[in-house]
């Protein structure tokens, strides 16, 4: 599977909700933009639960997508992402969602620069 990037979910899905009595069509949470996400990569409908994941199935999903996190380290991601969410701090929603999928990723190196005399022929 190619690397999910936050930016590429957060183009398609720029408007999260927090949590609320009555939940509408179209409307979805920062763990739901990421669910609605993987079914339009794979060009399936989502299931109206899949707007507003509950902990479970958003820790599945995150270790799904990345196997790098275990099942305690998916329920942390889904409950402090659920829980940042449901309060409105979206910006910290998505910075968990970005955290979560890169968690555990090679992180790319920048190519070694050579010094001037490294490259002289002896």
């Amino acid at each position: 599977m190619a690397k999910i990037t936050v930016e590429e979910i957060r183009a398609r899905y720029p408007n999260p909700r927090a949590k609320g009595e009555i939940f509408r069509l179209g409307e979805y949470c920062v763990g739901g933009a990421l669910m609605l996400w993987l079914c339009d990569q794979r060009g399936c409908y989502a299931p109206i639960g899949y707007s507003f994941p509950n902990g479970d199935r958003l820790s599945w999903t995150l270790r799904m997508v990345n196997p790098a996190i275990d099942y305690a380290l998916g329920c942390c991601f889904s409950c402090d992402l659920i829980h940042a969410n449901d309060y409105g701090d979206f910006e910290k929603a998505w910075r968990l969602l970005g955290e979560a999928l890169d968690y555990g990723q090679a992180q790319e190196q920048p190519e070694p620069v050579a010094e001037e005399e490294e490259l002289a022929c002896v």
